[in-house]
């Protein structure tokens, strides 16, 4: 393991994730190395970007593409950005009564 990739890991163990993303998109193979990847994207997660977490788990999974723990971690994160998408003040009935609409 190199040297970058251990100050990456204890950046992350002391939950310093900005200084870890940046220090990971400087590695030289990001694309084909599984493992950055995969730590670029739960470190997205942490932050709440799910967006860019997406993209690095998709980049993930072109590398793995039988990798279930990756598809669902996608589909999850894809669940938190339609929830963050939905307007409950969009409609008036808010007690979701059938009869109402």
């Amino acid at each position: 393991m190199t040297d970058l990739k251990k100050d990456i890991e204890q950046l992350i163990e002391n939950k310093e994730f900005e200084q870890a993303i940046e220090k990971l998109l400087q590695l030289p193979n990001l694309e084909s190395d599984f493992d950055a990847l995969m730590h670029l994207s739960s470190t997205y997660k942490l932050l709440g970007q799910w967006g860019n977490a997406i993209n690095y788990y998709q980049k993930a999974l072109k590398l793995k593409p039988e990798d279930e723990f990756i598809k669902n971690e996608i589909a999850l994160l894809q669940t938190y950005l339609n929830f963050e998408k939905l307007d409950i003040y969009a409609s008036t009935n808010l007690n979701n009564d059938p009869w109402f609409e």
